[in-house]
């Protein structure tokens, strides 16, 4: 790795890494290189895999991530599945909330996500239409009526639902 970075330094002819005993840290020149390399890395990867598809041969990895505890199961059966047909490519689950999986999306570190709606440009399918059912207490003034007015949930989980009828 040391030659590595020794010859990348030697061709950008600037430091890229500074080193001190607490560790190396990235310069700013660095990191002004860094959207590049992902690039470079990126298109390097696209190269190998297609190269790979010429030869008759299926190569890569998908990086899926997910922010709910709930889909592992079957996110797990999924991934057996797809490497079941698919042997060549390595899969990589990512954890974690929505809004670092969105970020994950956005620096193409993740292929795709199960997450909450969130801003970007991104391509939304939604799994699944799932009705929301309120429960109300019995001296609740929606108690007994058909169809609970969305605009009226709390904003808030702790905030009461209960109102005196009137």
């Amino acid at each position: 790795m040391s030659r590595m970075v020794d010859l990348l330094e030697k061709e950008a002819g600037f430091p890229l890494l500074k080193r001190s005993r607490n560790g190396v840290t990235p310069t700013a020149d660095c990191l002004r290189l860094l959207p590049l390399l992902q690039e470079l890395d990126r298109t390097a990867q696209r190269y190998a895999q297609m190269t790979a598809e010429i030869r008759g041969l299926e190569i890569g990895s998908v990086t899926v991530g997910t922010a709910y505890p709930v889909c592992y199961h079957w996110l797990a059966d999924l991934v057996a599945a797809f490497g079941r047909c698919h042997p060549g490519i390595e899969i990589q689950i990512l954890e974690g909330t929505s809004t670092r999986l969105a970020a994950a999306l956005a620096e193409h570190r993740a292929d795709f996500c199960i997450i909450s709606r969130r801003e970007g440009n991104f391509q939304w399918l939604p799994l699944l239409n799932d009705p929301m059912v309120v429960w109300v207490p019995p001296n609740s003034i929606w108690a007994g009526m058909d169809v609970f007015p969305v605009e009226n949930l709390p904003p808030h989980p702790t905030s009461p639902l209960i109102r005196e009828k009137t």
